[in-house]
């Protein structure tokens, strides 16, 4: 990993440059820029909620599922 430059480091650089090669560092930047800008701008977007999404997953349930627990019968208030 290369250390950062320093401002004046970056912009002595960046002044060394031909114009041709400026014009396209300055684009990277405001490319690297609208990005920053739209990661920071954005919520996650909640997903909305399928009514029936769980249809057909539950193939079988016992007839007596609905009645009491013997086990927890003397637990229960």
């Amino acid at each position: 990993m290369q250390a950062i430059l320093s401002e004046s480091a970056l912009l002595q650089q960046y002044n060394s440059f031909p114009q041709e090669l400026q014009l396209a560092v300055s684009a990277y930047i405001e490319l690297l820029s609208e990005k920053y800008n739209k990661l920071i701008n954005t919520t996650p977007e909640k997903k909305k909620r399928q009514f029936g999404i769980g249809k057909g997953i539950v193939n079988y349930m016992a007839p007596d599922f609905d009645e009491p627990i013997d086990d927890l019968s003397d637990k229960m208030f």
